[in-house]
């Protein structure tokens, strides 16, 4: 076997005993203490010899060649300032204060479901290059908040990610893993805080300029990309939250295991999913259906149909 690198790894022991390792641009894995100590130290010898733990390493990226560039690259670290801490519990409560601001806003505007995105008296190219527009910035604003508060911004890209074929950006924070909770929860509640902020402050516009479709248009579109992350069933910010809470980065795979499945956190898991296929369901029935049936009311509205 050829000379194996490894990388400095950083890890964090979990409430149910067993330890969750990472290093840069790595996977999390889950191991004992034992192996925790194997991995701690500079000699490899002993992982050269276990062959499912070589294994394991490799396809989690932990080794490197020697002349990698990345060699002397480490994971970010938690802050420990007050201004740090002071920053993460701000933005907790910012969010937390706009969904209450959200919620006393559905007593006097309601909810602009998926009807309300296709207003008829405005040239349809116009909303849909509007919709595109509003969503990429207020998507990208999302991720960077998970950038700052994941405190990656210094990584390449801010570990920023795009997936072409599901149109969507992602900020890479397998590295929280080995944080203290709040740290940790701050990363992953970041954007829906900041979503939740943006939606506070459009439906506090909306009750003073009730006639602006953009507003409206707005609205709907950011309902259902904080709805979109509470289908904790999928890989979405919720799903993580959860895992964060629960402690346990592969609840997802041990909620379904013979021999784990009982667990009181496996049925909070199993819960959660169900939670989140009714978010899945509420999606489809008061967003997607009546978008698409108001994009055929806005083409075929006025047509009459003759049949011969």
């Amino acid at each position: 076997m050829s000379e194996i690198i490894l990388k400095e790894v950083s890890y964090r022991r979990l409430k149910n005993g067993q330890y969750i390792v990472v290093s840069y641009d790595t996977s999390p894995i889950v191991v004992d203490e034992e192996i925790v100590t194997v991995l701690s130290k500079p000699d490899v010898s002993y992982i050269e010899k276990d062959e499912d733990l070589f294994k394991a390493l490799k396809e989690a990226n932990f080794f490197l060649n020697s002349d990698n560039e990345k060699y002397s690259k480490t994971i970010p670290k938690e802050g420990n300032s007050m201004l740090w801490k002071f920053s993460q519990y701000t933005m907790i409560v910012i969010g937390l204060l706009s969904f209450v601001s959200i919620i006393i806003s559905i007593l006097f505007l309601g909810i602009p479901t998926g009807d309300k995105i296709i207003p008829h008296n405005v040239p349809i190219l116009n909303v849909i290059i509007f919709i595109f527009a509003f969503r990429v910035i207020v998507g990208l604003l999302h991720e960077l908040m998970h950038m700052v508060y994941g405190r990656n911004l210094g990584a390449k890209l801010g570990g920023l990610g795009f997936n072409i074929s599901k149109g969507i950006a992602f900020v890479k924070m397998n590295h929280i893993w080995v944080w203290s909770f709040l740290p940790r929860f701050s990363a992953l509640f970041a954007g829906i805080a900041f979503d939740m902020f943006i939606l506070a402050i459009l439906s506090s516009l909306a009750q003073i300029f009730y006639n602006n479709w953009m507003l409206v248009t707005a609205s709907s579109v950011l309902w259902v990309s904080i709805i979109w992350q509470l289908q904790f069933y999928k890989n979405c910010d919720g799903h993580l939250i959860a895992k964060n809470i629960l402690d346990n980065p592969f609840i997802h795979i041990d909620a379904h295991d013979k021999d784990l499945k009982n667990t009181k956190d496996a049925r909070v898991w199993r819960r959660l999913c169900i939670i989140g296929y009714i978010f899945s369901f509420i999606i489809i029935i008061f967003w997607l259906i009546p978008f698409l049936m108001s994009i055929f009311y806005y083409f075929f509205d006025n047509v009459t149909f003759t049949f011969f």
